[in-house]
């Protein structure tokens, strides 16, 4: 699984458009959109290259890490892009990514710091992200 964290405005969705065209073109890939940002105002993915990528809207209120689940159970993808509030709710997303099989591309809104904070001390050891990267506004 890969992460990119950083504030608002660093370039995190962009980046996350990016990476889910790239890899649908070769990959089965799902983009759950918890609030319709990945996709958002464009009249179609075709526009924002996305038209190789299935594309998921969970329901208001549902958790991030149970919408990834079912994602995974219902839609059977080799690839998960989703954007996450929580960073504690993205490492568990990551974790039940790696646990089926699926890898995880997303953003977290928080830096390395606030993300280290969320780890338990035995969770070190299993860390579900094999990269993460730390996106600032203005340099992208």
């Amino acid at each position: 699984s890969v992460g990119f964290v950083g504030p608002s405005s660093s370039g995190k969705t962009t980046v996350l458009r990016a990476a889910a065209a790239a890899l649908s073109m070769q990959e089965q890939v799902l983009v759950v959109d918890f609030r319709s940002e990945l996709v958002g105002v464009a009249v179609n993915a075709c526009e924002i290259g996305l038209e190789h990528a299935a594309y998921l809207v969970p329901p208001p209120g549902a958790e991030e890490e149970d919408a990834i689940q079912r994602a995974i159970e219902d839609h059977a993808p080799e690839v998960v892009v989703a954007e996450f509030t929580l960073p504690t709710s993205a490492l568990r997303a990551a974790k039940r990514c790696t646990e089926a099989g699926v890898r995880l591309v997303c953003s977290l809104r928080c830096t390395m710091q606030g993300l280290a904070c969320c780890l338990d001390e035995g969770a070190r050891e299993d860390f579900p992200f094999a990269s993460l990267t730390e996106l600032c506004p203005g340099h992208l």
